[in-house]
């Protein structure tokens, strides 16, 4: 039994490390699914961020800016203002500064 809970505690760290390796064109990819997942969703199932401001235009959207401050990636969603409907978006920033971060202990 003890050569089995070793092997799984084993295991259980290879593939953390494995996961800890992504390379950053990979959570770059992930960052953008990630965004182009949110299309066709209401603004408020993006829940995680709060917007840093937001720009309604005359065509009926509204911008709604975000950053991270610690990759320094400013990226906006552009909302249907009638609807609340998702139906972009787009980076500000530089797209390199946008990744997804490795959170060991995300979201506590």
């Amino acid at each position: 039994m003890n050569r089995t809970v070793a092997q799984l505690v084993s295991m259980l760290i290879a593939v953390l490390v494995l996961m800890s390796c992504a390379s950053r064109d990979q959570r770059r990819e992930y960052f953008r699914e990630e965004k182009d997942s949110y299309i066709g969703k209401p603004i408020e199932d993006f829940w995680l961020w709060a917007p840093v401001s937001s720009h309604p235009s005359k065509s009926g959207i509204t911008e709604y800016v975000y950053y991270d401050d610690e990759t320094g990636c400013r990226w906006a969603f552009e909302v249907n203002t009638d609807t609340g409907i998702i139906e972009g978006w787009h980076y500000i920033s530089d797209p390199a500064r946008c990744y997804i971060k490795i959170e060991w202990f995300a979201p506590f």
